[in-house]
């Protein structure tokens, strides 16, 4: 099993396992969990995606960038707590 990273999306249980791809970037797969596994299994083996995080003028990690196959892009930033 290759490491990989689990990103949620707390409002719809969603699970994105996000695999190290080529440098800085990694590949997105729907993970097959839940309500989503019949949705995860339909997509198939491809990754759906593509991430990356962007850093900040510090040089920190900010912004994780998911482009998925159609060419949509998310950006997420963890909420202060």
């Amino acid at each position: 099993m290759r490491d990989a990273l689990i990103v949620e999306i707390q409002a719809t249980g969603a699970q994105f396992k996000l695999e190290p791809w080529d440098g800085d970037i990694f590949a997105v797969r729907l993970v097959p969990s839940g309500r989503f596994a019949a949705v995860a299994k339909n997509l198939g083996d491809e990754p759906n995606g593509l991430a990356q995080f962007q850093s900040d003028a510090g040089g920190k990690p900010a912004v994780l960038r998911i482009t998925l196959d159609d060419g949509q892009a998310y950006d997420f930033r963890r909420e202060a707590k």
